[in-house]
């Protein structure tokens, strides 16, 4: 009998977003995550957005949650903090964001088990974080929550989830801070907020494309740091630097890209 195959693994993910699991192989935004933690650290209400295809999810989760949740592990119990990500549109959203809440929170809440769901969202996690500690909650993707919840509210009333969100950022006494992640073509989306959440667009941060710099990180930093997972004696692997500039020059459309200046 032959043995099974075993699986393939690469320091590139493809197509997919990276994942938390992939933070090691994860280069060429660490200002951008340095610059989006302490916003979402800092601020009630953080709006990310971008065009499609810049990278915001492999952002948010190779970098800021896997960061922010590394911090989370060394911090003084005094300032305790937990990271809930929400990425799944479809069901209840609602529902949805109090069972990540929960379960994040959960461990720093001693021995004793949080209690179930209130009857608003805003309850909840107030009474999760009177025994835990401050909340960072993260909806990736939001573009879809409009597109699987139609009709929830309008400029006058909010209605299901939108109510419920509102009412988390309005609570200036409830130690949970929001950031929103969007696509560019539907930043205009959130004008359902308008007129209920004062001062919507007064934190929102544009992820651009990466730099010529960036890029190269973003490519040669993964195989620097997978040699570094090898055994000794292991062959190291190497990237042609001509293979570089060919993918650098076809992300850019043909175009030769500008070095970045000091």
């Amino acid at each position: 009998m032959s043995a099974p195959a075993t699986e393939e693994r690469s320091p590139y993910v493809g197509l997919v977003p990276y994942g938390e699991r992939d933070a090691d192989f994860f280069f060429g935004r660490s200002e951008d995550i340095a610059f989006v933690s302490a916003n979402l650290r800092s601020s009630r209400l953080t709006i990310v957005y971008g065009p499609s295809g810049v990278g915001k999810s492999s952002l948010l989760q190779a970098g800021v949650v896997h960061n922010l949740r590394e911090e989370a592990r060394t911090a003084d119990p005094d300032h305790a903090f937990a990271v809930c990500v929400v990425r799944s549109w479809l069901g209840d959203p609602t529902g949805t964001l109090e069972e990540a809440a929960r379960s994040e929170l959960e461990p720093l809440a001693g021995d004793e088990a949080l209690p179930p769901p209130c009857a608003t969202l805003c309850e909840s996690l107030r009474e999760w974080t009177r025994e835990s500690g401050t909340l960072l909650v993260v909806l990736d993707q939001f573009e879809e929550y409009f597109q699987y919840h139609p009709g929830e509210g309008d400029q006058e009333l909010l209605t299901g989830f939108a109510g419920e969100l509102a009412d988390v950022v309005n609570d200036s006494a409830l130690p949970v801070n929001v950031l929103l992640s969007v696509r560019e073509d539907a930043l205009a989306k959130l004008d359902l907020f308008a007129g209920h959440i004062p001062r919507l667009f007064g934190n929102y941060l544009r992820i651009e494309h990466l730099s010529e710099r960036s890029a190269r990180q973003a490519i040669t930093g993964p195989i620097a740091a997978w040699n570094r997972t090898q055994q000794d004696g292991g062959r190291p692997y190497e990237i042609e630097p001509a293979l570089i500039d060919r993918v650098l020059e076809d992300a850019a459309g043909g175009l030769s890209l500008t070095e970045e200046s000091e």
